[in-house]
């Protein structure tokens, strides 16, 4: 008989820690509803890396987009001193994993070899760091 009660008291101990984990760990619905614990507030994360060769920048980096279905298109340009890096990133309308991932993008530009690279994303100014 001893030996039963204590079966049951550790099954009912375990059950406890079960359940006890499993609603601590779910989503409330206000959470969901508010959308403040799974929703990022930050701009994207983009990391430039820049190599100038004979006159030419090769600048190349990557994007931190919304889902993996995402693209990115860059152009870049000369304006006055500094390379103008226009990044753009496509809106997927189609169901795809919504996972953040890393998108990588690379074009050339001809400038001076002390141009600075002012970078936007989808026209807003955007800061960037070195890779």
């Amino acid at each position: 008989m001893f030996n039963h009660t204590r079966l049951w008291a550790a099954a009912v101990i375990i059950g406890v820690i079960i359940v006890g984990g499993f609603v601590l760990s779910i989503p409330r619905a206000r959470e969901v509803a508010d959308g403040s614990p799974l929703e990022a507030t930050s701009t994207p994360r983009i990391m430039v890396h820049d190599v100038f060769k004979k006159g030419i920048h090769t600048i190349s980096g990557s994007v931190l987009a919304p889902d993996a279905c995402a693209t990115v298109s860059v152009e870049a340009s000369l304006v006055g001193e500094e390379i103008s890096l226009a990044l753009s990133v496509s809106e997927d309308t189609s169901i795809c994993l919504e996972v953040p991932t890393s998108v990588t993008f690379s074009t050339s530009v001809t400038a001076p070899a002390g141009a600075s690279i002012r970078t936007t994303l989808n026209g807003v100014p955007v800061v960037t760091t070195d890779s």
